[in-house]
């Protein structure tokens, strides 16, 4: 997340278009976002040993393949910059995947549905750019990562509050866009 969050910016003040011509940013950037938010999580998700062993090797492929195909579809953005099905957080997927530590079962069913989800049609917050409440978005997010830190530097190893912290910011970013839809249709 910290890269993600510092590449951008950081070739735009470098002026790497400029001094870089042949090398195209945009590409580099989904090839780094790509390793960083699906290829290792994949690996750690299908190695953690915390999914049924028979459906873990098939799990993981079907990350990639979703995770690549999320990462190559041109509608990945709706036009108010929510993403459209599960964006490939599988960073996030696997963080909860070992702070929840569900019963093997439960966690592969999860992985199975958030490869599903990937082409679904409902929008999941962008943390940054959606503009409706970002106060309140980019309050969670701070929270949700002092937390995320915590929660790393105790070895996942943390109380009720902190997971059910975590799993309520989780919910709002999964959840929030069609909370408000629905808050919208009840006014009309």
């Amino acid at each position: 997340l910290i890269i993600d969050a510092i590449d951008g910016p950081l070739a735009r003040k470098l002026d790497v278009v400029r001094l870089q011509p042949n090398w195209s940013g945009d590409v580099l950037d989904l090839v780094v976002d790509f390793v960083t938010y699906v290829f290792v999580p994949a690996y750690a998700i299908t190695a953690s040993g915390m999914l049924l062993p028979v459906a873990a090797p098939l799990l993981g492929i079907g990350i990639m393949v979703s995770g690549a195909l999320y990462f190559a579809d041109r509608r990945m953005k709706a036009s108010d910059n929510h993403f459209r099905g599960f964006p490939a957080l599988w960073n996030a997927a696997a963080f909860y995947l070992f702070l929840l530590h569900l019963p093997p079962a439960l966690s592969t069913l999860g992985i199975a549905i958030l490869i599903a989800l990937t082409f679904a049609p409902f929008h999941v917050l962008h943390p940054i750019r959606v503009a409706r409440l970002r106060w309140l978005t980019l309050w969670l997010m701070a929270i949700g990562a002092v937390l995320a830190i915590y929660t790393l530097v105790r070895d996942f190893n943390v109380g009720t509050p902190v997971v059910a912290a975590l799993c309520a910011i989780a919910a709002y970013v999964i959840g929030s866009d069609a909370v408000i839809r629905q808050i919208k249709s009840f006014k009309a």
